[in-house]
C-alpha cells in the first residue's frame, strides 16, 4: 500500500511518523504557505527521498496532478489542507482521498469546527475521517474518534488531544487498507443533521457585554486561544484580547451596567459584570503592549472601579456611515 499525505498543521506529524515506520509513505505535500510545518514536512520528505510539493492555490489542479504522477499513491490522506481537491483528481488514487476533519460530522462542517464546538460549549469534539467527494466535508464517513472537551480546554489544548485521535484513526484506516480494503465500511452522512460554520470574523470574536453571559465570554476566550488571539473587547477605545478568564460571584447593585469594572487592583485583578449579573475576572490579557495578568494590567494602566468595557462598533452603523 502506497500512501501520500497532504497537510498544513503539526496535527499530521504523528500520522506521518506512523506511516514512515511502516514504509508506507510515498509522498508529502503542503499548501504554498511558508511556515514551520512546511519546512518540517519538506525536511522529512528530503530525508526519506520521497516526492515533496507545495501546492499553488492559483493552480491547485496542475500542482496536485504533477505531484500525484511522481508519487503514484494508492490513497491520499488529507490532514488539515485548505484547498479544494479538483473532482477529476479524487479518483486518480485507487482508494481516493480521505480527509481528517477536526470536528464531528455532519453537525460541524466548515473550515474551523474546533472554534465553534468550544464556543457552543459542546461536551465532545473529535476527528472524523471521511472519503472526499466534490464538496467540502460531505463524503461518506470511515471513522469518528470522539474527544471530550473539558470546561477549561482552550483551542490549543484541544488540538493537542486531536493529534492522538488523528494517529489512532490513521492507524485504523491504514490497517484496513493494508490487510483487506474490502473490509472498509463507509457510512453516508445524515444531511438532516448537517450544519456549516464559516471561520469567525471580527464581530464573531468580539464581546458584547450587554448580551453575552459570563459562560459565553469564557467559552469565546477559550475558543479563540491561541489561534485567534483571544476574545476581543474595547477599553478606553483600545482593543483588548481576553485569553483566560474565571467566573465568580458577588452582589452587585442592580443599576450597574454590564461591562462595568466592579473591582480592579494588582491583587484582585480586573473583575467585570456580565449580562447575566455574574462576574468575570480577567486572568490573562493581550494588548498591543504585550501579555499581562489582569492584576498587572490594572496596576500598569491605573484601571479603576467603575470604568467600562465597550462592545464592538455596530456593523450596521459602520455601513450607514
Amino acid at each position: 500500500m502506497k500512501i501520500a499525505v497532504l497537510c498544513n498543521h503539526s496535527l499530521a506529524f504523528s500520522s506521518i511518523e506512523s506511516l514512515m515506520s511502516n514504509n508506507l509513505l510515498v509522498g508529502l505535500a503542503t499548501p504554498q504557505i511558508m511556515h514551520e510545518t512546511t519546512f518540517r514536512v519538506q525536511l522529512i520528505a528530503e530525508s526519506k527521498g520521497i516526492p515533496f510539493a507545495t501546492i499553488d492555490p492559483n493552480n491547485v489542479e496542475k500542482s496536485l496532478e504533477a505531484w500525484l504522477k511522481k508519487c503514484k499513491p494508492d490513497v491520499v490522506y488529507v490532514i488539515t489542507f485548505p484547498y479544494k481537491i479538483p473532482s477529476k483528481l479524487l479518483k486518480v488514487p485507487k482508494f481516493g482521498f480521505f480527509n481528517w476533519h477536526t470536528g464531528l460530522l455532519p453537525s460541524y462542517r466548515g473550515p474551523d469546527p474546533i472554534f465553534w464546538q468550544i464556543l457552543n460549549q459542546e461536551e465532545y469534539g473529535g476527528i472524523t475521517v471521511h472519503q472526499m467527494d466534490e464538496n467540502f466535508d460531505t463524503g461518506p464517513i470511515a471513522s469518528i474518534e470522539q474527544i471530550q472537551i473539558l470546561p477549561e480546554d482552550t483551542y490549543g489544548q484541544h488540538i493537542q488531544k486531536l493529534a492522538l485521535a488523528a494517529k489512532k484513526s490513521s492507524d485504523y484506516l491504514t490497517n484496513i487498507l493494508v490487510s483487506d480494503p474490502n473490509q472498509l465500511k463507509l457510512y453516508n452522512q445524515d444531511d438532516s443533521k448537517a450544519g456549516y460554520q464559516a471561520r469567525p470574523d471580527f464581530f464573531g470574536l468580539s464581546i458584547d457585554w450587554t448580551k453575552h453571559t459570563a459562560a459565553q465570554i469564557k467559552a469565546l476566550s477559550r475558543a479563540s486561544n491561541p489561534v485567534y488571539g483571544g476574545a476581543i473587547t474595547f477599553f478606553r477605545g483600545v482593543p483588548l484580547h481576553l485569553l483566560q478568564v474565571s467566573i465568580g460571584s458577588m452582589q452587585t447593585p442592580p443599576e450597574t451596567k454590564p461591562g462595568t469594572i466592579i473591582s480592579s487592583g494588582l491583587k484582585e485583578g480586573i473583575v467585570v459584570l456580565c449580562s447575566d449579573r455574574k462576574l468575570l475576572r480577567l486572568d490573562v490579557v493581550y494588548t498591543e503592549d504585550g501579555f499581562f495578568t489582569g492584576g498587572k494590567l490594572a496596576s500598569i494602566f491605573d484601571i479603576t472601579q467603575g470604568e467600562e468595557f465597550l462592545p464592538p462598533p455596530n456593523p450596521q452603523q459602520q455601513a450607514n456611515n
